[in-house]
């Protein structure tokens, strides 16, 4: 189960696996190997990725900045660093808890107000899509 929190509201859902279909993320699998991809028109970016974790963009200009998390030991020092990216930006309020891995952690940037309106709807689904397909690219 992914914990999917929007970092601007609080907002947490949690998101079963058999929501992404197995075949979505062999799709995507590719284009996160290469660390970038625009599936469906969407562009994406890994800015970070390390044992457990990864950080990505999504959007040109970037309109999301995504954290996921899915290795405990690994778990605050990613939860860290997206606190740090809000304060960076100038957001003052953030969640009062970390969730419990797997987590992705979404911040709605700016650049949002740049995409199409199709494209925003789009996006939850395609963030929780790369999360699986990162989670599942890595070897255990």
């Amino acid at each position: 189960m992914l914990q999917h929190v929007t970092m601007n509201t609080g907002h947490l859902v949690a998101s079963p696996r058999d929501q992404v279909l197995p075949k979505t993320v062999r799709w995507l699998a590719p284009m996160v190997r290469k660390g970038r991809g625009a599936p469906a028109g969407i562009p994406f970016t890994i800015t970070n990725r390390g044992k457990g974790t990864a950080l990505f963009r999504i959007g040109e200009p970037a309109g999301v900045l995504c954290a996921c998390c899915w290795v405990e030991d690994r778990s605050a020092e990613a939860w860290g660093a997206m606190l740090a990216t809000m304060h960076e930006i100038g957001m003052t309020w953030a969640p009062d808890t970390r969730p419990a891995v797997p987590w992705l952690a979404v911040l709605l940037l700016p650049g949002m107000a740049a995409m199409p309106v199709e494209t925003v709807a789009q996006l939850s689904d395609l963030e929780r899509c790369l999360a699986w397909a990162l989670i599942e690219s890595e070897p255990a």
